[in-house]
C-alpha cells in the first residue's frame, strides 16, 4: 500500500461534507469508532467506490470493511489484490492534522447553510401560469442555491481530506 492508498480510504469514508462534520464532532478514536460502527451498518457492512480516471489503479474498485479497532481498506486490482488495515486511531490522527480551526469553521458554516437551504424547502403545489414560470420564479434559481452551497461545503470537506490526486473543479 502507498501513502495514496491511505488517503483515499480515509477520504471514501466522507463522500459528504456532513458526514465529516459528524465524525469531526466525535472525542477521538472510541468517538470515531462509534461513528464508524454506524457507517457501516447504514451501509450493510461494506462501503465500496471505483477508481476514477486519473486516480492510482484508475479503474479498480475500493473496498472498505470493519475490522477490529478500525477498518480494511482493500484495492481490487490484477493480478493481486492489496489491502491495508486502518485504525480508527490513525483516522483521528489525520483529520485532527488537517482540521485546522479555519478549516473546520468553514466546514460548519458550509455544512450549515446546506441544512437550512434544505430545510427551508416545502414541497406543495405553488400555481404558476405555466411551467416555465414556475420553473424560471422557483425552481432554477433554487437549484442554482442549493448547487452553490453544496459546491462550498464539497471544498471545505476537501480542504479537510483532500484527494489523492486533485481533480479540476467542475465549475
Amino acid at each position: 500500500m502507498t501513502d495514496d492508498d491511505f488517503v483515499m480510504a480515509v477520504r471514501g469514508l466522507f463522500d459528504d461534507p456532513a458526514a465529516l462534520l459528524d465524525a469531526l464532532g466525535r472525542e477521538g478514536a472510541k468517538g470515531l469508532a462509534g461513528w464508524g460502527t454506524g457507517l457501516f451498518a447504514r451501509h450493510d457492512g461494506q462501503l465500496s467506490f471505483r477508481r476514477l480516471a486519473g486516480e492510482p489503479d484508475a479503474g479498480a474498485t475500493a473496498f472498505w470493511r470493519p475490522a477490529s479497532g478500525g477498518f480494511r481498506y482493500e484495492i481490487g486490482v490484477a493480478p493481486r489484490p492489496r489491502s491495508l488495515d486502518v485504525s480508527w486511531g490513525e483516522v483521528s490522527a489525520y483529520l485532527a492534522s488537517r482540521a485546522t480551526p479555519v478549516r473546520y469553521a468553514r466546514l460548519c458554516s458550509a455544512v450549515a447553510a446546506v441544512r437550512e437551504h434544505d430545510r427551508a424547502y416545502v414541497p406543495s403545489f405553488v400555481p404558476f401560469r405555466t411551467p416555465e414560470a414556475w420553473a424560471e420564479v422557483s425552481s432554477r434559481p433554487w437549484s442554482r442555491r442549493a448547487s452553490e452551497l453544496q459546491l462550498a461545503a464539497a471544498c471545505a470537506r476537501d480542504a479537510i481530506v483532500p484527494a489523492a490526486i486533485s481533480h479540476p473543479a467542475l465549475f
